[in-house]
C-alpha cells in the first residue's frame, strides 16, 4: 500500500510537469535528461544490491552493522565522484542521444540532464539502506521514506515551478532522490568508522562480473528509443517515456510489495539446498507476481479503450491542461499497446530474484544479452512500420519472449537440483521425477 501510495505521488508530479508544458520540446527535455542516470543506475547501483542483498542475508547483526557503513561511505563517495564526471561528460553525450531535436532542444536537454546526474548520490545510499532493512525483513519503512519525500517534492514542485520554470523540476527529482536516503539513515546504527572488507569485494566482484557484463551491453541498446522518436513529433519522447514510467511504477509497486519479501527467505532456501520447498516458494511468487500486474494491465486496456471514445474529435482541443486530444490519444494507444510489458516485466523480476538467490547471474545474463538484442531489432522494426505504435508493440512482444525463456530455464534447473539433492538420500531417479510431477514441494 506504501509503495502504491508513493508510485501514485511520483507519477502525478511526472503528470503535472506534463499537463503544465504539455507534450512538447521541454517535456521531451526533461525525460532525455533522465536517461544517462538511469542506465548507470539499473548498471551499477541495481547490479550491486541485487548481489550484496543475498549476501547479506546471512550475516550476523555485527557483520550487519561494519558492512553497512563500508557499502554506504563507499558508494556515497564513488557516485559523488561519478555524477561530477557526468556533469562534464553530459555535453558530448546528450547530443548523441538526441540526433532530431533542434540545437535549443540539445541545449535545454544538456542544462536539465547536468542537473539530474546528481540524483545517482541519492540513488546509491537509499539503495545501501532499503538493503539493509530488507535483510532484517523491515519491508515497509523503504517504501514508508520514498512516499514521504515524494508528497515533499511534490508540494515543492508544485510551489515553485511557475515560477522558476523546467530546471526547477529538474532539481525537485535530485531532492527527492537524496531525502528517501536521510531518512533511512538510522538503519546503519551508532556511527563507526567504515572498515575495508575485503572478502567482501571480492566475493561480489565474482557475482556481479556477468551482471555488468550483459546490463553494459543493455545500455548501448536502451537508448534507441531516444534516437527513433526524437525524428516522430514533438512531445513524442514524453509520451513514450510516460507509458513506460506508469508500468515502471506498477511493476515497483509489485516487486517490492511481493517479490522483495521472498528474497532473504529464497537466499536462505538455496544455502540449506532445500530446492524442493525453494521451488514451491518461487512458484509462489510468480502467481503472487501475476495476479495483480495482470489485473492492472486489464484495467489499463479497459479505460484506454473508454478513454478513446470520450476523446473531443477535434484533436487541437485542449483537454486537460495544456495537453489536446491529440497528444491524449496518442498516449493512450500507447499504453494499449505496450500493456504486454506489465505482466511479463513483473515476472521477469520474480524469476531473475530466482537465479540470483541460488547464486546463478550467468543464466539472465545470457537471456538478457539475447532477450535485449531481439528486442533491439523489433523496436527497429517497429519504428518503421508504425512509428511510436509499432515501437510500443515491439516492447510488449519483446517482454513476452524474455519472460517465457527464462521460465522455462528456472524449471529445468531446479528440477535437476532436486533430482540430484533427492538421489543422494538414496531415492532413484525415476522416483524422484514422479514425487516432483505428483508435489511439486517436497520437504
Amino acid at each position: 500500500m506504501l509503495t502504491g501510495l508513493q508510485i501514485v505521488v511520483s507519477f502525478g508530479m511526472q503528470w503535472y510537469v506534463i499537463t503544465y508544458y504539455g507534450a512538447g520540446g521541454k517535456a521531451d527535455a526533461l525525460y532525455t535528461g533522465t536517461t544517462i542516470p538511469n542506465l548507470l543506475t539499473i548498471l551499477l547501483i541495481e547490479s550491486l544490491m541485487v548481489v550484496l542483498v543475498p549476501l547479506l542475508a546471512t550475516s550476523s547483526e555485527k557483520e550487519l552493522n561494519e558492512r553497512g557503513w563500508f557499502l554506504f561511505v563507499g558508494m556515497g563517495i564513488s557516485f559523488a565522484l561519478l555524477s561530477i564526471v557526468l556533469f562534464f561528460a553530459v555535453p558530448v553525450l546528450m547530443p548523441l542521444l538526441v540526433p532530431g531535436f533542434s540545437a535549443g532542444g540539445k541545449e535545454q536537454t544538456i542544462a536539465l540532464a547536468r542537473i539530474q546526474g546528481f540524483t545517482l548520490i541519492g540513488g546509491a545510499c537509499y539503495s545501501v539502506l532499503a538493503g539493509m532493512y530488507q535483510v532484517r525483513e523491515r519491508f515497509v519503512v523503504p517504501p514508508a521514506a520514498l512516499f514521504f519525500s515524494g508528497i515533499a517534492s511534490f508540494a515543492l514542485l508544485a510551489w515553485q515551478l511557475p515560477r522558476f520554470g523546467i530546471l526547477w523540476a529538474a532539481w525537485v527529482q535530485v531532492f527527492n532522490a537524496i531525502l528517501p536516503a536521510v531518512l533511512l539513515l538510522p538503519a546503519l546504527g551508532p556511527i563507526t568508522r567504515p572498515k575495508l572488507q575485503l572478502d567482501l569485494v571480492r566475493t561480489t566482484w565474482v557475482k556481479i562480473r556477468p551482471l555488468l557484463l550483459s546490463k553494459g551491453y543493455y545500455i548501448a541498446s536502451a537508448p534507441l528509443d531516444r534516437i527513433l522518436a526524437s525524428f516522430l513529433a514533438p512531445g513524442s519522447i514524453a509520451i513514450f517515456e510516460l507509458a513506460g514510467r506508469f508500468y515502471s511504477a506498477v511493476i515497483r509497486i509489485v516487486s517490492q510489495g511481493v517479490v522483495t519479501p521472498f528474497i532473504p527467505r529464497l537466499s536462505r532456501l538455496a544455502h540449506e539446498e532445500n530446492w524442493g520447498e525453494f521451488r514451491a516458494q518461487y512458484r509462489k511468487q510468480l502467481l503472487m507476481a501475476s495476479v495483480p500486474s495482470a489485473a492492472v494491465a486489464l484495467m489499463v486496456i479497459l479505460g484506454g479503450g473508454l478513454g478513446l471514445l470520450l476523446l473531443p474529435r477535434n484533436s487541437t482541443q485542449l483537454v486537460i491542461g495544456s495537453l489536446n486530444a491529440e497528444s491524449l490519444s496518442r498516449l493512450f494507444h500507447v499504453m494499449l499497446y505496450m500493456s504486454g510489458l506489465l505482466p511479463c516485466v513483473a515476472l521477469i523480476n520474480a524469476l531473475t530474484n530466482g537465479y540470483y538467490a541460488k547464486g546463478d547471474t550467468r543464466t539472465p545474463t545470457r537471456v538478457g544479452v539475447w532477450a535485449f538484442t531481439i528486442g533491439a531489432g523489433m523496436k527497429v522494426a517497429g519504428y518503421c512500420a508504425g512509428g511510436i505504435m509499432g515501437m510500443a508493440v515491439a516492447v510488449s512482444v519483446y517482454a513476452i519472449i524474455y519472460c517465457a525463456i527464462l521460465f522455462t530455464l528456472l524449471e529445468r534447473q531446479t528440477k535437476q537440483l532436486l533430482v540430484a539433492r533427492l538421489s543422494t538420500q538414496g531415492v532413484s531417479a525415476q522416483s524422484v521425477m514422479q514425487r516432483i510431477d505428483i508435489n511439486p514441494s517436497i520437504p
